[in-house]
């Protein structure tokens, strides 16, 4: 078993230790119910061919069709798309969407494909993997270097495929494709939803914070907009080139439209603001640091340096085991990922409940929607802590989607 799969169990153990399921239901979400590995071939601008490995995993369709985004990077591999795959399936069960876990990728770097290229590329994804994709059966969705336009690609594919429209087989479509409004912020702002409620929850202090953001990308930058027009300070973050640092706070619009042209960190002049290596984003004084970035940015070498007091991973499993285990003797709460960036598949299951409808949502009735959902699986997180006595926020939301999806497991089968 590989050390994704060691991780799986670790946490699905301290989550199944609190509770009395059936210990086949435990064993059953150790590994997913299907995954196919494809080989994709397209064809150059230059007429000569490539080929990239793809995969989608289906981790677990026990609360209703799978659902999950599709990522095109040169990192992707099996063992990453089924993590991310369980990840959902916890994320779904955490925020009480009808929803199984899911998730696709391509490994590629997409800035070596030209547009034609990345079209033919997405197409071919969808040819692969259209008799596993469906609305009532697995709904994909954007990821990392998937946005609006390959999605666009994908649905109509996907249409042209089947012969017949069918607006909900995809979300995170354009406007125009029958997208739904508020997808762009969804993320960002299911964050500041999130660690508003925390704040009420009193597992946060309740001041003027000052806020910390590895990476800077859509999700960051929302979920950084938010918290400053509140009042709070965003005193550090950081792209791959450097971290920009100042105590009583940055600009953030100056951040987001510098950012907007495509510009680095590094470049980034204003008077105050220090120019920092990238990785001291991490270390930065503040008291809420939102790891925004990459996977396992927060491990063993790092975390007994890590001074904010709450961890916000907005990315996904930013934080390692071993780093845990570090911040909570240190008394750091750790808002995790399955709840924390969760408001993106929220508004991804609003885009299939209008689809499905026919009936579009205005932006601000989004919004509020978001907002109510994400609220309610923030105090279900924290009251669930209270129940079982657990110390970490991350065993509490896994016992809370572990009974959920233990309670349709057993409803299901009449012998239980």
């Amino acid at each position: 078993m590989s050390s994704i799969f060691d991780t799986i169990h670790h946490r699905l153990n301290q989550a199944v230790e609190h509770l009395d399921i059936p210990e086949d239901i435990f064993n059953s979400l150790n590994y997913p119910e299907k995954t196919l590995a494809v080989n994709l071939i397209i064809r150059r601008d230059d007429r000569s061919f490539a080929n990239f490995k793809a995969w989608r995993c289906q981790y677990d369709s026990s609360r209703g069709p799978t659902k999950g985004g599709i990522r095109f990077h040169r990192s992707v591999c099996m063992d990453e798309v089924m993590h991310l795959a369980f990840l959902m399936t916890i994320k779904c069960a955490v925020t009480g969407l009808p929803f199984g876990g899911a998730k696709g990728g391509v490994s590629v770097n997409v800035k070596e494909l030209s547009e034609h290229e990345l079209e033919r590329l997405a197409r071919a994804y969808i040819k692969a993997f259209a008799s596993m994709i469906g609305p009532d059966q697995d709904i994909p969705a954007p990821d990392m270097y998937t946005g609006g336009a390959v999605l666009a690609w994908m649905a109509d594919e996907f249409d042209r495929i089947h012969g017949k429209k069918y607006r909900a087989a995809l979300t995170g479509k354009p406007l125009s494709m029958n997208g739904s409004q508020g997808r762009t912020e969804a993320t960002g702002l299911g964050g500041y939803y999130v660690l508003k409620k925390m704040i009420e929850s009193g597992l946060c202090e309740d001041k003027t914070l000052k806020i910390g953001f590895q990476g800077f990308g859509n999700v960051a930058s929302f979920c950084a907009r938010y918290l400053a027009e509140d009042g709070h300070h965003i005193v550090a973050v950081s792209d791959s080139s450097a971290c920009l640092y100042n105590s009583d706070g940055l600009d953030v619009e100056d951040l987001i439209r510098f950012k907007d042209e495509r510009k680095r960190f590094s470049d980034y002049e204003k008077d105050k603001v220090d120019i920092l290596d990238p990785d001291d984003v991490l270390t930065a004084d503040c008291d809420i640091l939102a790891p925004a970035a990459l996977a396992d940015q927060i491990h063993g070498d790092n975390a007994d340096q890590i001074k904010a007091s709450v961890i916000l991973e907005l990315a996904n499993t930013p934080v390692t085991e071993e780093a845990e285990t570090i911040l909570q003797d240190k008394g750091v709460v750790v808002i995790p990922d399955v709840l924390a960036n969760s408001g993106g598949v929220i508004v991804s299951y609003f885009e299939w409940v209008q689809n499905r409808a026919g009936d579009y949502w205005e932006k601000e009735h989004v919004f509020e929607r978001l907002r109510q959902k994400i609220e309610k699986a923030t105090a279900d997180v924290v009251n669930c802590k209270e129940e079982y006595k657990v110390e970490s926020l991350r065993t509490a939301a896994y016992i809370l989607a572990l009974k959920q999806i233990a309670e349709v497991i057993m409803a299901k089968n009449v012998d239980n």
